[in-house]
């Protein structure tokens, strides 16, 4: 990403408009393609005055173009330290996390190192980062597989004595590990999620310091489904809770039979509030309303183990008994619901009813 702020820092202004006249001319041929002429342009602007982020920006384009990537990496890595604007942290930030893990002998996971090997030409950019610093949703998985893949490295369930560990942490096994498995699992995200996401990186690359002109939601342009993007907006914009944003569109293909779509949104919401009884009971209703009687009935017993005194989740409990013909344990489940809720009526008419 090219840097947001940078300037020449001779002391005369002749050898500075000298070295941005030779800048421009070496991007013009960099946009033609001649990236040997454009590097030699480069290195004439390098002795005069080498302190500007942008030659090294450019410089590490025409240098990744001809097939030099750890020198483009390099020119990348200057580049970054140079932006007068310091949105990034600075290769020093992580030489001083590498000396204080040496220090106190800790372990340190090297993601600098794996996002370099999970990157094409070993340079990373919009493969796993939405902007100059922030993961994108790959990238994030990339990183929680680094830490997971870590924490088996070192034996954190069953440790050996004394706990040891060698330098780096992940070897090349471990890296080609991680990188062929981060892909597998999105950790309960939906594309609902990935549209909050979405949303947020548009309206921060649509202000300063990306751009002079903001821009807002009337702008924004997604690929999502108009549902998505409707409950999105109004999630972003304080009308809707995350969770009641994904029991909204959970509900909506609900509606269109869309089931697989449905149980991902009432997942998510599971994954993130398993104590809360609400979304196993919309995974066990999502099950009955499909006849897959066996797993409703796992659901409503997880949704029991948060709330064991719940009538409503007795009596669906019995009813799914009722309807895989297990009688004795439906009038169980049935009889306390109806105990329970003479104590603190909570079931309507029919449901009484029903469960009698």
């Amino acid at each position: 990403f090219r840097p947001f702020v940078s300037s020449f820092s001779a002391a005369d202004t002749l050898t500075r408009n000298r070295c941005e006249a030779l800048l421009l001319k070496g991007r013009s041929l960099q946009q033609q393609g001649a990236h040997g002429p454009a590097l030699e342009v480069f290195a004439q602007i390098t002795q005069l005055d080498s302190t500007a982020a942008d030659l090294s920006y450019f410089r590490a384009r025409s240098l990744a173009a001809l097939g030099d990537t750890l020198a483009a990496l390099r020119a990348y890595e200057r580049a970054r330290d140079l932006d007068k604007l310091r949105f990034r942290a600075g290769s020093d930030f992580n030489r001083v996390i590498r000396e204080v893990s040496q220090a106190a002998d800790m372990p340190l996971v090297d993601l600098e190192a794996v996002f370099r090997a999970a990157s094409p030409q070993g340079i990373p950019g919009s493969n796993l980062f939405v902007e100059h610093l922030h993961p994108n949703f790959p990238g994030y998985q990339l990183m929680a597989e680094a830490f997971f893949e870590a924490l088996k490295t070192l034996q954190v369930i069953n440790p050996p004595e004394p706990i040891g560990w060698q330098d780096p942490l992940l070897g090349v096994p471990q890296v080609r590990n991680v990188i062929a498995r981060y892909r597998e699992k999105n950790g309960g995200v939906t594309e609902l999620d990935l549209e909050f996401g979405r949303m947020r990186s548009f309206f921060l690359m649509h202000r300063w310091p990306f751009s002079d002109y903001p821009m807002g939601i009337d702008d924004y342009i997604t690929a999502a489904s108009d549902t998505v993007k409707m409950l999105a907006s109004r999630h972003l914009k304080g009308e809707l809770f995350w969770d009641g944003a994904h029991y909204k569109l959970a509900t909506h293909y609900a509606g269109q039979e869309a089931f697989e779509k449905a149980f991902e949104e009432y997942l998510a919401v599971y994954q993130a509030f398993h104590e809360n009884y609400f979304p196993a009971m919309k995974l066990g209703d999502l099950y009955f309303r499909q006849q897959n009687f066996a797993a409703a009935l796992t659901w409503y017993e997880r949704a029991l183990r948060a709330d064991p005194e719940n009538p409503h989740l007795l009596a669906k409990a019995g009813n799914v008994q009722v309807m895989r013909s297990r009688l004795p344990e439906a009038i169980e489940y049935l009889s306390r619901a109806l105990q329970i809720d003479a104590a603190h009526p909570v079931l309507d008419n029919p449901q009484k009813t029903t469960a009698y």
